[in-house]
């Protein structure tokens, strides 16, 4: 059943008249608006300061919080939208929240590995943004895979896997060594160690699938074995 017009307003969808009508607020008001009670004014407020100061470190760090409790999915979209926008520093300010927003990230292994021939979306808010954005930003999840903020890495990863697998310029030995890295730097964290494994499917590279290899000697018969089986699948079908 679909949702009737009322219904969406009410979870934030806007119209251009929306837009229209604020237009011509001031930035000052726009950002008092950020945090009306109407969802669809928050909406619009997003909308139109993210065009006119979407990279200001404020404006970012803003709607970052607002993220934080907002409950309406048109709002939500809309904060994502202009958060995917922004620049290397945008990045920058998001990864501070990677894993910090909802409760939908994994903390256990799946029971099953995806039977799927496109990457995973990443189940954590932030982290599906930062796939999202221009791969200039590249380099910021490097820095964060390179720390030891476990939680954050591990969030990390699935964004950067999805954004190598649609961007193959990124796909680079250099790159592939720091996922590969995560192996024996968090052999005690299975999640970390299967979402590198996931990554490295991003990688159709020989070195990839040495790791790989490894990581089947190491794991069998578990489900590490398995997701390394499908990493090689999908490298082996775009090497051919």
């Amino acid at each position: 059943m679909r949702s009737n017009p009322e219904a969406l307003r009410l979870r934030g969808m806007i119209t251009p008249s929306d837009v229209e009508r604020l237009s011509k607020e001031p930035d000052e008001a726009l950002c008092a608006l950020m945090n009306s009670k109407t969802a669809a004014e928050r909406t619009a407020a997003v909308r139109i300061l993210s065009q006119r100061c979407g990279n200001s470190s404020y404006f970012i760090s803003t709607i970052l919080e607002l993220l934080r409790k907002e409950q309406s999915l048109y709002t939500k979209l809309e904060i994502c939208t202009a958060l995917e926008n922004g620049s290397a520093e945008t990045a920058r300010v998001m990864v501070n929240y990677l894993g910090a927003i909802g409760s939908n990230q994994h903390k256990t292994l799946p029971d099953k590995v995806s039977q799927k021939k496109s990457y995973p979306l990443a189940r954590d808010i932030i982290a599906r943004s930062l796939a999202s954005m221009s791969p200039a930003v590249f380099g910021v999840l490097l820095e964060v895979l390179a720390g030891q903020d476990e939680d954050k890495i591990s969030e990390a990863i699935d964004a950067a896997g999805y954004m190598v697998f649609y961007n193959q310029q990124l796909a680079t030995e250099q790159n592939a060594r720091v996922i590969c890295s995560l192996f024996d730097r968090f052999h005690g964290n299975p999640v970390i160690v299967w979402k590198a494994i996931t990554c490295l499917s991003a990688f159709p590279l020989q070195s990839s699938i040495k790791a790989l290899q490894q990581i089947k000697e190491r794991y069998p018969d578990t489900l590490l074995y398995s997701e390394a089986c499908r990493s090689l699948k999908l490298i082996d079908s775009r090497l051919k």
